[in-house]
């Protein structure tokens, strides 16, 4: 008998969020990772991980805002809804203990006939999301370098809520 290799990935479910306060923005960092793309269709997940020594609970969706690389605004629609790569779920509650990650998907479609074609005016450099926390006086935004041309999405984006592991779910 022959055992090349073998590796045992276990997963621990998150614990109830019950009794557990609320995240706070100075437990967390954040990170966009993950960037995927298939027939028209593209994305990316973010990660969310507790910094902290101390768990927490945190679950709904993140605010989202995007900036061109001269940092003005602009302006997108975001709906709570999935992809060809990302599950539309249920936003739910969940413990994030120290040193673990939670995530959301960010996904968008390509091929609209942009409005306009001045990449400055369209371009994404970088992305804001305030999380369902409990903020601090002053804190309270990440900032997350993206790469993501709203024009060639019609201005609009999906979103998933925040879910517990390093992966969103697929469809």
């Amino acid at each position: 008998m022959f055992i090349v290799g073998a590796l045992l990935l276990v997963v621990s479910p998150s614990p109830s969020s019950g009794s557990v306060p609320r995240c706070a923005d100075v437990q967390l960092t954040a990170a966009a990772e993950s960037w995927i793309g298939a027939g028209g269709s593209d994305g990316f997940t973010v990660q969310i991980a507790n910094q902290s020594a101390k768990s927490c609970s945190l679950g709904g969706f993140a605010k989202l805002e995007f900036f061109n690389t001269k940092s003005k605004r602009i302006r997108a629609t975001v709906l709570h809804v999935g992809s060809m790569q990302y599950a539309t779920v249920k936003p739910k509650d969940f413990v994030l203990t120290p040193e673990t990650v939670a995530s959301f998907a960010v996904s968008y479609t390509g091929e609209y006939n942009p409005k306009s074609d001045s990449p400055g005016e369209c371009v994404a450099r970088s992305m804001s999301l305030v999380l369902p926390t409990v903020h601090p006086q002053y804190y309270g935004t990440f900032y997350v370098p993206t790469d993501l041309d709203l024009c060639d999405s019609d201005w609009t984006v999906g979103l998933t809520p925040l879910e517990f592991g390093a992966r969103v779910r697929g469809p």
